[in-house]
């Protein structure tokens, strides 16, 4: 981790060699279908999309996306703004963002797999394992809509959890682990401001591969 994980739409990119810029979105839509990212710039630079999920119950939809920007990226950026676009206005939109070092920049990218769930168990919601290399980053990202935080689980540590009430609720919560080589496992516990809840969640896990 070269800086520490932000929220809001700035970032003040930290020093480091091979970075790549991890930059969560997620949205909780007060209808049956939600907006997706058109595209996401950082300082004028684009970012590559790197994995999305999203799941509805009906009344409302929950979704969270993951995009990165390559160490080349960051050097060209012009300014610290992140600018997301868009498919259409998002309800309640919350954005993390941090930058990682020592990431194979021709493929930083390794593994995935995302899950949701509807309602309020199980919880965390269930993931399948993750191959890493030894070296490799395991990033974790999460929504719920419902507003609380997010604690993570398997040896993960806290990137960011924020929560909100304006225009809808929802929670956002990110987290991340050093690989050696084993599988991992991403697992974010929600906690509900306002147990009971019934609602829905939807979590990511990416592998960011080390640079060789």
């Amino acid at each position: 981790l070269a800086d520490f994980w932000q929220s809001g739409l700035t970032h003040v990119a930290g020093a480091g060699s091979d970075r790549v810029l991890v930059f969560v979105a997620s949205n909780e839509q007060q209808s049956a279908s939600t907006p997706t990212l058109t595209g996401v710039t950082y300082g004028g630079q684009p970012l590559t999309p790197a994995l999305s999920a999203q799941v509805s119950n009906g009344c409302c939809t929950a979704l969270v996306e993951i995009w990165i920007l390559d160490e080349a990226g960051i050097a060209a950026a012009v300014d610290t703004t992140i600018i997301p676009m868009w498919s259409s206005a998002p309800d309640v939109p919350l954005y993390s963002h941090a930058i990682f070092d020592e990431v194979d920049q021709i493929t930083p990218m390794g593994d995935t797999t995302s899950a949701s769930v509807i309602g309020d168990t199980p919880n965390p919601v269930p993931m399948s394992s993750v191959v890493t290399a030894n070296g490799d980053m395991v990033i974790a990202a999460a929504i719920a809509g419902e507003a609380g935080t997010y604690t993570p689980q398997n040896g993960f540590t806290l990137g960011l959890t924020q929560s909100t009430t304006v225009g809808g609720t929802t929670a956002q919560g990110t987290g991340y682990k050093s690989a050696n080589g084993s599988n991992e496992t991403v697992s974010m516990l929600f906690n509900p401001a306002s147990p009971p809840w019934t609602n829905r969640q939807v979590a990511l896990a990416l592998v960011l591969n080390g640079a060789p």
